[in-house]
């Protein structure tokens, strides 16, 4: 993984990605990462992807994939608190990707005579 430009806004650091960056749940190309922390990603850290609310972890490999599902073993063995920000993290992805139509606006169709 090559890091190829960092920003930090409002305590969040953003970390633009290079290399093989595709989800493993749903093959997007994932060009970036957010840290609260101010570092960047290190081997195991815990992501959510942004469009299929996957769980992935950080394999610090600088050569194939840098990410990995998640494993329901994996997630059982994290802690509680760290559990609740993941599942937090995956229904806040849902509801952004959710359709418009879905969330607030509800449409209305005329009548086909």
């Amino acid at each position: 993984m090559k890091i190829t430009k960092t920003e930090t806004n409002n305590g969040i650091t953003s970390h633009q990605l290079e290399g093989d960056t595709k989800c493993p749940c749903c093959s997007v190309q994932l060009n970036g990462v957010s840290t609260d922390n101010g570092q960047s990603p290190r081997k195991g850290d815990l992501s959510v992807c942004l469009y299929c609310a996957g769980f992935l972890k950080f394999t610090g490999e600088a050569e194939g994939s840098i990410y990995s599902l998640l494993s329901e073993d994996e997630f059982s063995s994290l802690s509680p608190t760290t559990q609740r920000r993941l599942l937090s993290a995956r229904e806040f992805v849902k509801e952004r990707n959710r359709p418009l139509s879905y969330n607030r606006i509800k449409v209305r169709l005329p009548d086909e005579d």
